[in-house]
């Protein structure tokens, strides 16, 4: 949703492979699609862009290389949720057999794993500052938070909607 400038901060190895020059964010009519071309010869992006894509209000699927992922946010309380992972992968696509693909699997899970902990740990200090005496609400930034601005006002269109 922050239009990836996030990404070169906290996933320095995802970010090495990926063309932040040519990183493009879209809203559609129910959440964005990211996009952001591969510069690396990493299997686990492939060679085709990355996708990354958002439908309000939790759901999100991440596609690079033969592997896509889905995640869905579960609010447990106003300052924690639980974020559900599912993994695909096109196996004969990824023309490894036997050991090889099991410790290649290995590898990507562990890769998207890690990028999952930095992130987790990401949103962990984003909610110390929010509740922090520090924190004073300003403006979204228009040209990288367009994205969250939308899932903000779709968010507010949803429960005003519901309190009616």
């Amino acid at each position: 949703l922050d239009g990836g400038y996030h990404v070169p901060i906290a996933h320095p190895s995802l970010s090495s492979g990926l063309d932040e020059d040519d990183y493009t964010i879209r809203l559609v009519r129910s959440g964005t699609i990211q996009e952001a071309a591969v510069n690396t010869s990493d299997p686990r992006l492939g060679e085709k862009n990355a996708l990354y894509l958002f439908a309000h209000p939790n759901f999100m699927v991440n596609r690079y290389g033969h592997w896509m992922d889905t995640n869905t946010v579960i609010p447990l309380s106003p300052s924690r949720c639980l974020v559900v992972f599912d993994y695909y992968v096109d196996i004969e696509a990824i023309g490894l057999e036997g050991a090889e693909l099991d410790v290649y699997i290995d590898e990507a899970l562990r890769d998207s794993d890690k990028v999952q902990q930095e992130d987790e740990e990401l949103c962990r200090i984003v909610q110390a500052g929010l509740e922090s005496n520090g924190y004073v609400a300003g403006r979204y930034a228009p040209e990288l938070e367009h994205g969250m601005h939308q899932f903000h006002v779709q968010l507010h269109r949803d429960v005003s909607d519901l309190v009616k």
